[in-house]
């Protein structure tokens, strides 16, 4: 079984109110973050994940983990 994190579509991100994205992206001011989310899609990362991830996509989503079926 196959665990994903959660990632927010950056063209949303830059959507969405100066709130939202003040709740949703950390370290800086409103301005900097849509800098450095833009500059992200610049660069082909469509993708930001809402925690670390050490299996990425080259567009910044997450590839999966391996994981044991929780279920049963």
């Amino acid at each position: 079984m196959k665990k994903f994190h959660i990632a927010y579509c950056i063209a949303s991100l830059l959507a969405a109110s100066d709130e939202a994205i003040a709740e949703a992206v950390s370290g800086g001011t409103v301005e900097e973050m849509r800098g450095s989310l833009k500059a992200m899609l610049d660069d082909g990362i469509e993708f930001l994940t809402v925690t670390d991830c050490d299996n990425m996509h080259k567009n910044g989503s997450c590839a999966g983990h391996e994981a044991a079926d929780e279920l049963g």
